[in-house]
């Protein structure tokens, strides 16, 4: 008979002012998973959280299995059994599970995942273990309002539709073969992968921003944001013959020249799926505006009314340029092997907590006064994948079904990866 063994994970902050990835505990032999977590915290825990972890000790595997504790920072051990017992059970995989907080903090757990990805590039990890973070995103909106993106989906009850969007990607060995593959501005590297990773991003925003945006049907009753969004989306990525090309350049005259033939070849597409789909949610005057018909004075009209459409591109661009700065530095730190254990952790602890606040200020900035803060989690695996050496398109399911974005109306940007 084999004896039960329970690999305990806890990411925490450090006296030091870093943190800790992971602090890993075995449970055999008997030991309760209560005693455990009190031996890592080394504290006392009530008798009600002592009660929680025994009902999740029941729910795991009974041979071998990881389970993964919530990220705690420093000031949040006072309520240590408050956050234990108001978690969840997730499973990522047969073997590796994580406890979870039901009132989640989204600053936190982004701050998290970035954390989970990007650690073993920099630091040993003893078990290479797969590791898994996902996106999830809920809404209800009328019927046929995601047909453009999504014309699979139909109609559900009273004419309404809730569409849960869940995109997951499991990386293999702790995503090792992907932040480590960041590299200072004259390695002969520097150009495909950050290229790459460009590419990568583009894609993924012209696919959810517009997706996010119209969810709400009225959202089509506002030209002024609905023409600059479709000419954005419609753009190709760049031609990069430098590094500075990894993104439009909105002051730059021939760069625009670049963005507005782009998308003027490509509006039209864009059109052909929009305007059955406001015909068939009843919209006929909707449906003449942005029909076919009408690609070229839409392409017009964003050009000549700029202000929305370079917002746009200046936030893409802004975004990319807080991706870059955390790559070469994470590429520096790699190469300071004189550092202490201690100096390291702090160093590594502070890039990533600036580069969480960094992406989530731009995000919630990013277009038409909305909040985009749910596509962080969307970037940092679409950054994480395109990092990797040999990239895979992320896993999507709609409604629990598979699907691939070849399946929609994407533009789908050229791969950058001539050195």
């Amino acid at each position: 008979m084999s004896i039960r063994k329970i690999h305990l994970h806890w990411m925490r902050d450090s006296a030091q002012g870093g943190f800790s990835y992971p602090f890993v505990t075995t449970i055999s032999r008997g030991q309760s998973l209560g005693s455990a977590v009190e031996m890592l915290l080394g504290r006392k825990l009530k008798g009600e959280t002592i009660g929680r972890l025994s009902e999740i000790e029941s729910q795991l595997p009974l041979n071998q299995c990881e389970l993964h504790l919530p990220f705690m920072e420093r000031k949040e051990l006072a309520d240590v059994d408050q956050l234990l017992t108001d978690t969840l059970l997730e499973k990522d995989t047969p073997q590796v599970f994580r406890l979870k907080r039901q009132t989640m903090n989204f600053e936190q757990e982004f701050f998290r995942q970035c954390l989970t990805l990007m650690a073993p590039a920099l630091f040993p990890i003893s078990q290479k273990i797969p590791s898994s973070v996902s996106f999830t995103h809920s809404t209800e909106a009328a019927a046929g309002a995601y047909l453009p993106w999504f014309p699979q989906v139909g109609e559900g009850k009273d004419g309404r539709i809730c569409t849960p969007m869940t995109v997951s990607v499991t990386l293999t060995q702790s995503g090792e073969s992907s932040w480590e593959s960041t590299y200072p501005e004259r390695n002969r590297h520097f150009l495909p992968v950050y290229a790459r990773v460009s590419v990568a991003m583009r894609k993924a925003m012209r696919f959810w921003v517009p997706f996010l945006f119209f969810t709400e049907r009225n959202r089509y009753m506002d030209s002024s944001l609905v023409w600059p969004l479709l000419a954005w989306s419609a753009t190709t990525s760049p031609q990069a013959k430098n590094i500075r090309e990894f993104s439009y350049d909105v002051l730059d005259a021939d760069s625009m020249e670049k963005a507005f033939r782009s998308f003027r070849r490509n509006m039209r597409g864009y059109l052909e799926t929009i305007a059955p789909a406001l015909q068939a949610m009843d919209m006929p005057d909707l449906a003449r505006r942005y029909s076919p018909g009408k690609a070229y004075e839409g392409a017009t009209y964003a050009i000549y009314n700029r202000k929305n459409l370079d917002s746009l591109f200046v936030g893409e661009a802004d975004l990319f340029d807080v991706v870059q700065r955390i790559c070469l530095e994470l590429a520096a730190l790699r190469k300071e092997t004189d550092l202490t254990e201690a100096r390291r952790l702090r160093r590594f602890h502070k890039l990533v907590r600036t580069f969480s606040r960094d992406v989530l200020f731009h995000l919630s900035h990013f277009y038409a006064s909305r909040n985009w803060e749910c596509l962080a989690t969307m970037l940092l695996l679409e950054i994480t994948n395109a990092l990797s050496n040999e990239p895979q398109p992320l896993a999507m399911l709609v409604n629990g079904q598979s699907v691939t974005a070849a399946q929609h109306k994407i533009v789908d940007g050229q791969e950058l990866l001539a050195a």
